[in-house]
């Protein structure tokens, strides 16, 4: 649906996925030259928010590109 309404401008989706997150996201949004990054959330618990704390709001602090934080 995407690619029928912006023809002229390239989507991906991509899981990134690494015990490294934070250097594999930098160095992939650096080398593919990416120009914004979408990232899903989902509620946590309490015990989950005491411990883990939220990714998407950790990304937030360090990525150079706009980022969207779509809720599921």
């Amino acid at each position: 649906m995407l690619r029928e309404k912006y023809k002229d401008i390239e989507i991906h989706a991509v899981h990134l996925a690494s015990r490294k997150f934070k250097e594999s996201l930098i160095n992939w949004v650096d080398n593919k030259e990416i120009d914004m990054v979408a990232m899903l959330t989902h509620k946590k618990n309490i015990i989950e928010k005491i411990f883990s704390g939220s990714k998407t709001k950790k990304v937030s602090y360090y990525i150079n590109v706009p980022l969207l934080a779509i809720p599921v």
